[in-house]
């Protein structure tokens, strides 16, 4: 069984493993993750994490966009996950961090190669999700992480309150 502290960062890569995850833009609405192999087809290595288009990409090489990009995504799109009307979160760190790094702070496997670069931001608000039966799970932290190769979310979700917010030291 699932710790609470990972229901909703569980619940929100399932949708964007599953191929949905928000698009985006300040409507956020849902939409299928593009590039979804075929039905039957035979996979034969890791599955690299596709996400949903968030930050386009403007800097050659990787990272290809800066840790400010994020934080200005972050501030005027639709999040995805609830928050009270008009509210947005404060922003408690911004970074570029390998996914092995990253695995740590969300106390789970990201999904990529331990190597693989990623854009962490770690959210102060009052967040929430609403599940089955009319459940609403709160918490006061988020994270959103982005693929630093393309600028996709790849994995979003509340955190309970607790050690990560000092996490590993920031690369590159």
């Amino acid at each position: 069984m699932l710790h609470p502290r990972h229901l909703l960062g569980s619940l929100l890569l399932g949708l964007v493993l599953g191929g949905c995850a928000t698009t985006p833009g300040p409507v956020g609405a849902l939409a299928p993750a593009p590039h979804a192999p075929p039905i039957g087809t035979k996979i034969t290595g890791p599955t690299p994490l596709l996400g949903s288009p968030a930050i386009p990409p403007h800097l050659a090489g990787t990272p290809s966009f800066t840790v400010a990009d994020a934080q200005q995504y972050v501030m005027t799109h639709k999040l995805p996950f609830g928050m009270p009307d008009g509210a947005r979160p404060a922003i408690a760190r911004a970074q570029f961090l390998i996914s092995r790094d990253a695995a740590v702070i969300i106390d789970e496997p990201t999904g990529f190669a331990d190597d693989h670069p990623l854009c962490v931001v770690e959210l102060r608000g009052n967040f929430s999700v609403h599940g089955p039966k009319n459940y609403v799970a709160t918490f006061p932290r988020a994270i959103l992480i982005f693929d630093a190769t393309t600028g996709n979310l790849v994995i979003g979700g509340g955190m309970a309150d607790g050690p990560p917010s000092g996490g590993p030291t920031p690369r590159g």
